[in-house]
């Protein structure tokens, strides 16, 4: 297994409370012809921190923060598939709330996204997500940190 789910990782409070920041956002329209995905970067998110130190990562320097909005769509679609950084890094994806629209791994691993849970796996594995069918969007916290 390359990807580790922890469970419970803030309080319900803060968890709540970020989901509530996140819906309120100024996103950013990212998209080309196929894919289209709404992000908002935020390097001075105290909440990252938090969930750093909830995993025993609080040490590690922090090389992206982002929060990423996908919205339903109405077929099978796969975003992109990809790495975050060339640089040695670890992944981390917060995951706000129940819905669809799983995370895949290159060793065909999925994760489907619950409320308080964060997904850590190796940043040198290529990773993808599918977009929700059944809910109306997908809101994740990604969270890049470098390597030693």
């Amino acid at each position: 297994t390359v990807g580790v789910i922890y469970n419970n990782i803030l309080s319900e409070e803060k968890c709540a409370s970020l989901f509530e920041k996140a819906k309120q956002l100024d996103w950013k329209l990212h998209h080309d012809e196929i894919y289209q995905k709404l992000e908002h970067r935020d390097f001075d998110l105290p909440e990252a921190k938090d969930i750093l130190n909830s995993l025993n990562l609080g040490d590690k320097k922090i090389l992206r923060v982002k929060f990423n909005l996908c919205l339903r769509r109405d077929k099978y679609v796969e975003s992109w598939h990809h790495v975050d950084s060339v640089k040695p890094h670890t992944v981390i994806v917060y995951y706000l709330h129940d819905t669809d629209g799983d995370t895949v791994l290159t060793t065909e691993e999925r994760f489907t996204p619950k409320r308080n849970t964060a997904l850590v796996f190796d940043g040198s594995i290529e990773h993808w997500y599918i977009y929700p069918q059944k809910h109306d969007y997908r809101i994740t916290l990604n969270i890049d940190i470098q390597d030693v």
